[in-house]
């Protein structure tokens, strides 16, 4: 309540002191609140270092993809070439899994490579906690999720190309469909190296794959 105080110039009103029981209720406040705010901020610097973990190693997965990748199509573009020797026929195993063989009609050539597909997963289940988590992050995810998805659909189109494995190699559009990949390859590969140097502060290096 105000009090009046007479200093012999006239009465002064002035507010009495806070109780100090409302003083300590206020300060418990202010310190729980600031407490949860550091737990807040803790809690989501722990969930952008794993996340940025995660999206680090999906990139390394998916840079051995693009790499594998690049060996075919630019085999089956060498292949559709004008005279070229070196032909291209896709397969699938007995489980169903797809392969590009590459032979040569002198026969001094025959391997076997498998179309590896490349890796979502991640980036898909996490999209939206990157969104809400860390912006700079997601500008850098989001390309780099776009690109493998252009490339996923690159692959399908290759792998569905001949269902009966002829000569892939004999088709002049395959030709500039591998054209086409190689320049979205490129692409992929640039984006997920800036998201690995985002997430890591390293460049993007190949890894050894089995």
């Amino acid at each position: 309540m105000p009090r009046q105080v007479d200093h012999g110039g006239g009465a002064m009103t002035w507010w009495s002191p806070l109780p100090v029981t409302a003083v300590v209720a206020i300060l418990l406040f202010v310190g729980k609140e600031a407490l949860e705010f550091i737990r807040r901020v803790q809690g989501d610097r722990r969930k952008r270092r794993a996340l940025k973990d995660l999206l680090a190693r999906e990139c390394e997965l998916n840079l051995w993809v693009v790499t594998s990748l690049r060996r075919i199509f630019d085999r089956l573009r060498a292949s559709a070439e004008p005279g070229a020797r070196l032909k291209v026929a896709v397969s699938h195993r007995a489980g169903g899994r797809p392969y590009a063989r590459f032979f040569s009609e002198t026969g001094g050539l025959d391997t076997q490579v498998g179309i590896p597909r490349p890796h979502r997963e991640l980036m898909s289940r996490f999209l939206l906690d990157v969104a809400t988590l860390d912006r700079d992050l997601f500008d850098h995810v989001e390309p780099a999720y776009e690109a493998l998805a252009r490339l996923e659909h690159l692959r399908e189109t290759l792998v569905n190309a001949d269902e009966e494995a002829a000569l892939v190699g004999e088709d002049q559009d395959l030709g500039a469909l591998a054209r086409h990949a190689l320049v979205q390859l490129s692409r992929a590969e640039a984006a997920l190296g800036a998201l690995y140097r985002h997430c890591t502060g390293q460049p993007l290096v190949p890894l050894s794959m089995p």
